[in-house]
């Protein structure tokens, strides 16, 4: 799938705008819409920016063979920290004995995918 598709794609699941992502990138009016249009590859430093701002890895983005459902949406900095914070009680559960290993490995293998 092209960036351009996958940009459109997460700009109208979030309900974001052109205009509204053009002030989160930082460039002029227009500039965007021109680069989405012509469906170029934007040059590196600005394809981070927008993927920043669309909260998604460039990798994602900007790689074709790598489709939709590959993890696309970052984690936010409080999901990650809530995420250890449960790895972190289990392993003490763990180590008392209160909690089977299988359950511990089984998120521990969920995590290290996001």
């Amino acid at each position: 799938m092209h960036w351009v598709d996958k940009f459109n794609l997460i700009k109208s699941e979030r309900g974001l705008s052109v205009r509204g992502l053009e002030c989160a990138i930082g460039v002029r009016k227009n500039k965007l819409s021109s680069i989405l249009s012509q469906r170029s590859v934007p040059l590196s430093s600005f394809g981070v920016r927008i993927a920043r701002a669309l909260n998604v890895t460039t990798d994602w983005l900007f790689d074709e063979s790598i489709g939709l459902d590959c993890g696309s949406v970052r984690m936010s900095v409080s999901d990650r920290l809530f995420l250890e914070s449960i790895k972190v009680a289990q392993l003490r559960l763990l180590d008392t004995g209160r909690l089977p290993e299988h359950a511990v490995l089984a998120t521990v293998a969920r995590s290290s995918r996001d």
